[in-house]
């Protein structure tokens, strides 16, 4: 193996080292701020009640939330779950809800008695969690969503 060869493999394994060390975890719940802050998007780190980490993100004049899931401690948590509350009294419909869930694979939606409709969007991240790239996906498919289930109740 000549010297160029060595120095590429090294240089290529440095680059793999470094990706990953960049890739967004729920883990690390500061790495999903770190994304939100590179976006320009307002988004504010604390605690739910059970104290695990919960982001608030502030998107178009509404917020949604993201939070923690399968963590220890409330920490080195394994997922996260985009979620949008709303209190529609009885504007949004059993039927409503229905639909969306038949016609969105990827997120859900609820609605109660009380008038309070709700939409999930689970997101198993795994011990290495993922690259910018491929979370700048998740938050678009989210993004869409949202913003879709917003105009779907009028919001």
């Amino acid at each position: 193996m000549g010297f160029k060869t060595v120095l590429t493999a090294g240089a290529l394994a440095m680059l793999a080292t470094t990706a990953s060390a960049q890739n967004v975890t729920a883990s690390n719940p500061q790495s999903i701020m770190d994304y939100y802050f590179n976006e320009g998007v307002p988004a504010r780190l604390g605690r739910d009640s059970v104290d695990d980490p919960m982001i608030t993100v502030r998107h178009s004049g509404s917020e949604y939330i993201i939070f923690f899931y399968d963590c220890t401690g409330g920490a080195d948590c394994g997922s996260i779950q985009f979620y949008s509350g709303y209190d529609t009294g009885s504007s949004v419909s059993i039927d409503m809800v229905n639909q969306w869930n038949t016609d969105h694979r990827y997120s859900r939606a609820y609605v109660n008695d009380g008038g309070t409709t709700k939409l999930e969007y689970d997101v198993y991240m795994g011990g290495q969690g993922m690259s910018d790239v491929d979370f700048a996906s998740v938050v678009a498919l989210w993004v869409e969503e949202f913003e879709g289930f917003e105009a779907t109740i009028g919001w």
